[in-house]
């Protein structure tokens, strides 16, 4: 485990998220927020969200799967009390985005040619930096997978000092 400066630990001694991680969930729960927007239209006059949702299972399927985004950002606060949940929060959080990075990619494919390709390939490499971002390299696991390791240090130490 590195160590890390003392400005990237927050005031319970926990390292804290990259600030791109709060940009990724952003990004990421954007079914949600272009749902709010194009139900905020008159008449349902929105084009956004039928555009890059054409189908209602697509929408209901995004919008089921950015719900791990709000799981995360509910959890992140008392990460050291939970850190089991918190680190299935954020294996459910890159799931969702590698999803839709395969989906992103379909499109992408099946689009080729057409005047929305641009859209589409735009939107990869949008998900694509949000995958580069929240990728488990050594920063996201120590933040979010270092408190269940240390968890385990303690209990094999209690073990080992009670069967002696």
């Amino acid at each position: 485990m590195k160590i890390w400066r003392a400005e990237d630990y927050d005031d319970q001694g926990n390292l804290r998220a990259r600030k791109g991680m709060w940009c990724v969930l952003l990004l990421l729960s954007h079914p949600w927020w272009l749902l709010a927007f194009d139900m905020s239209l008159e008449h349902g006059q929105g084009r956004v969200l039928s555009a890059i949702y054409p189908t209602q299972e697509g929408l209901y399927a995004a919008l089921a799967c950015s719900v791990s985004v709000f799981v995360f950002l509910f959890v992140y606060p008392f990460r050291q009390s939970v850190p089991r949940i918190m680190a299935a929060a954020y294996t459910l959080v890159l799931t969702d985005c590698v999803v839709m990075m395969v989906r992103m990619g379909i499109q992408v494919y099946l689009t080729a040619g057409e005047f929305d390709e641009l859209l589409w390939l735009s939107l990869f490499f949008l998900t694509l930096g949000c995958l580069v971002e929240l990728w488990p390299d050594e920063r996201n696991r120590d933040t979010y997978y270092s408190v269940m390791a240390t968890e385990g240090r303690e209990a094999g130490k209690r073990d080992a000092g009670s069967s002696v």
